[in-house]
């Protein structure tokens, strides 16, 4: 499973605007551009570019693919189960 992680609170900081002020500059209301920070919302390819394009920086630099660990599945699927059938006889 992976994650998309940024680093737009950083360079928003290090150009001391608001979350309003790169939403107006890229064109997303406030909300959008709050959701996408806070990694709950995942930008389309067009809106992450403008993104990274704004602050002259790398995409790969804004965005970072973070990879989780594979679960096991069977640990996840046994943890569903009722206890009385965990126990068995």
């Amino acid at each position: 499973m992976s994650e998309l992680i940024n680093r737009i609170r950083v360079l928003r900081a290090e150009k001391r605007m608001s979350q309003q002020d790169l939403a107006n500059a890229i064109g997303v209301s406030r909300k959008t551009m709050n959701t996408i920070e806070n990694g709950k919302f995942i930008p389309t390819a067009v809106t992450a570019l403008k993104i990274s394009g704004y602050f002259n920086t790398p995409f790969d630099d804004v965005f970072q693919l973070k990879t989780k660990p594979p679960t096991d599945r069977m640990d996840e699927q046994d943890n569903l189960l009722p206890s009385f059938i965990k126990r068995g006889p």
